[in-house]
């Protein structure tokens, strides 16, 4: 009697899913959209930005290093053909300046005419 019981039971219960089954996931998605709970595809999305983003970055990294290398292979090459001069690393600005350009600080050169003190403040906009 329990096979035949079992088999009516899950007879019934094949009817009734279809019907029941759309509206509990209406209410399960609107109750994850009211906490705003992202979805496994919200996370697979991110997951596959964010690797797609290191990949960009360890390639530009590698591509920088390289870049720098070259460079201060090329200046020894020129230091080597000017005779062992050393030349400088770090230009003046434009004006010849090599101090900070708020009066009375000596600071040396950090960006823009200001010592790394002053550049923050400038930056935070309290100079």
């Amino acid at each position: 009697m329990g096979t035949t019981r079992d088999f009516f039971t899950a007879s019934i219960g094949d009817a009734v899913m279809p019907a029941l089954r759309r509206p509990m996931e209406d209410i399960i998605y609107e109750t994850l959209d009211d906490r705003q709970v992202p979805t496994r595809t919200d996370f697979l999305e991110l997951r596959d930005n964010v690797n797609a983003l290191r990949s960009g970055n360890s390639s530009a990294k590698s591509a920088v290093e390289r870049l720098t290398a070259k460079l201060d292979e090329l200046e020894a090459r020129l230091n080597q053909l000017e005779g062992g001069a050393t030349r400088p690393k770090k230009a003046a600005t434009a004006s010849g300046a090599t101090t900070c350009k708020v009066a009375g600080c000596n600071g040396k050169l950090r960006a823009k005419g200001y010592c790394a003190k002053h550049y923050q403040k400038m930056r935070r906009g309290t100079l």
